[in-house]
């Protein structure tokens, strides 16, 4: 089976597999056997993850991104957190970086040499990076989507069906049913939504 990407995953496989506690075979080398349906569910639900929240957490680079002047000297990018910004156009223009101020958590660029984002339709292009490096990536948020394809996978998986639960070593216990975001996992992605 040809393998498939994990390019904006929100958790890493090799923590899903741990929690799964996917092993080895019997000749001790790696059970790789479900790795690609665990890349699918990660994809799916790094992607939920994001629609949910709104957030950009596994960083991308966005080339030429189209945005309408405004004719104000503050323009909100589509996606945040910024991580770096190559370049700004507007009118076709490139913009000096010492130009602007980039307010990363929020995603905004501020013109601080007196001009503004002229009014105009797709005039303004900016390529940036954004969201969060996986070294950076917040670990509630990374913890969250691991739990959510642990429990996809076991429902998909294990044949699963109506309520599951679970406790831990502490007493605390969760339970969730299938296709549904589990409440633990939903107020964990809460905190980010609305930001």
């Amino acid at each position: 089976m040809a393998e498939v990407a994990t390019k904006y995953a929100v958790c890493e496989l090799a923590d899903v597999r741990a929690e799964l506690k996917i092993g080895t075979l019997a000749d001790g080398t790696p059970d790789l056997s479900h790795d690609d349906n665990i890349r699918r569910i990660i994809n799916n639900i790094s992607a939920a993850v994001e629609s949910y929240t709104g957030w950009t957490f596994a960083a991308r680079d966005i080339a030429a991104e189209k945005y309408d002047g405004n004719g104000c000297t503050n323009l909100m990018l589509k996606r945040c957190p910024i991580i770096s910004v190559a370049s700004v156009y507007v009118d076709d223009v490139l913009i000096d970086s010492d130009s602007y101020v980039v307010y990363e958590d929020i995603g905004k660029l501020a013109l601080i040499d007196g001009t503004v984002f002229t009014v105009g339709r797709k005039n303004v292009s900016v390529t940036y990076r954004c969201g969060y490096e996986r070294q950076n990536m917040p670990p509630e948020v990374s913890g969250a989507a691991r739990t959510w394809v642990v429990h996809r996978f076991k429902v998909l998986h294990e044949g699963r069906q109506g309520i599951v639960s679970k406790s831990d070593a502490g007493g605390d216990s969760l339970s969730f049913a299938p296709g549904k975001m589990p409440d633990e996992v939903k107020e964990i992605l809460d905190m980010y939504r609305g930001l």
